[in-house]
């Protein structure tokens, strides 16, 4: 079996990048498993070097609307062709656009069936302007090529509601996963400021980062040496300005930015709880790797976040947006070493059942069935 993996652009640290990468490393353990990864940029140094990843036309990365532009189309698919003859896939497994109008136009050309995973795209209704019109044709575009795949692939019960609900697509569903052995390792803690609170994710509307400075604020009038560490890219725009404004306000907030992986993970295992605003997830990973580091969750109970992280068992959820519960559940866990410790426990437990090696075996699964 060949199986090409398109995504756009194959960068360390971006979400479907790691599942893209992980999809690929793990396949490549299969015997009748030939793998490639089809992409516009490549970045990501955790990927197996002896995958081969065929780059068609190289665009720097943030300017792929360039491979859209109905002027480039043309020139666009026949670099794309190409690569197909390059690769001859039996099936392609396409994650997003652009790459996906170009996987589902030349499938009957070169006889491959295309299994499209979708990933979700957060409510534009929560987004105005420019941003909101963007996500709602981005949407169309992959609905419309969602109709035509082969098979469908969504990343938890909620999404896959969403498509069914929404359009009567029905799809499998095969969450993201983990390298639990790596989020299990025993190495040096950072020497943070305790009681320590981590929040790991973009700095955009939908995460809720406003919601969760304003719970840390009524935090640190019941408890005012607990210390807020924020990881995260920052967009250049009025909503991150807001957040580094709330940040000075407030106090002890630490915005540290994109940071590498591996510094990533030393702040997962050296935190004491990991709390999340976020209100809309498509699967919500960071909850995941919070877990699988050992840290107790606090977040809202919405979208597919009560599919991650198990309530009153591995964290606390409590109604959206409602920062002032947000803030009480934080210091009933920081205030309780007795629940911290149950919390973890159970949540070490929880992140098993995300292995990537269990994951990819359920994706193996749905391409012998194609």
């Amino acid at each position: 079996m060949n199986v090409a993996i398109a995504f756009t652009a194959l960068a360390e640290g971006s979400g479907i990048s790691e599942v893209v990468a992980a999809h690929a490393n793990q396949l490549y353990k299969y015997d009748d498993v030939k793998v490639s990864i089809l992409t516009l940029s490549f970045s990501h140094k955790h990927l197996n070097h002896k995958i081969p990843v065929v780059i068609p036309l190289d665009i720097p990365r943030g300017r792929n609307y360039l491979f859209t532009k109905p002027v480039m189309k043309p020139i666009a698919n026949m670099f794309f062709k190409r690569a197909l003859e390059v690769i001859r896939p039996d099936i392609v497994n396409v994650h997003y656009p652009p790459l996906d109008d170009f996987v589902i136009k030349n499938r009957k050309k070169f006889g491959y069936k295309v299994v499209y995973y979708y990933h979700n795209v957060t409510d534009p209704n929560m987004y105005s302007g420019y941003e909101r019109k963007r996500r709602i044709l981005e949407n169309k575009r992959m609905i419309k090529n969602v109709f035509e795949a082969d098979k469908v692939v969504t990343n938890s019960n909620f999404t896959r509601n969403y498509l069914l609900s929404e359009f009567s697509i029905d799809s499998t569903v095969v969450t993201p996963g983990i390298d639990f052995q790596v989020f299990r390792k025993e190495e040096e803690k950072l020497n943070l400021h305790y009681p320590a609170l981590l929040y790991v994710g973009r700095i955009v509307k939908h995460k809720g980062v406003n919601l969760l400075l304003n719970a840390f604020e009524l935090v640190l009038k019941k408890i005012p040496e607990a210390h807020l560490y924020v990881i995260g890219k920052f967009d250049n725009d009025g909503y991150s300005e807001l957040i580094k404004q709330r940040a000075r306000e407030i106090g002890n907030v630490y915005l540290l930015g994109h940071l590498p992986v591996e510094d990533v993970m030393s702040y997962y295992r050296s935190a004491d709880l990991f709390t999340c605003a976020s209100i809309y997830e498509g699967f919500g990973m960071p909850f995941m790797e919070a877990q699988a580091s050992g840290l107790p969750c606090v977040g809202f109970n919405t979208t597919s976040i009560p599919e991650v992280v198990i309530d009153n068992e591995t964290g606390i959820l409590v109604k959206a947006k409602d920062t002032k519960a947000f803030s009480e559940a934080v210091i009933e866990l920081i205030s309780n070493n007795k629940k911290i410790e149950q919390f973890s426990k159970k949540a070490v437990e929880h992140a098993r059942n995300y292995d990537w090696e269990k994951i990819v075996e359920k994706i193996y699964e749905e391409y012998n069935k194609i």
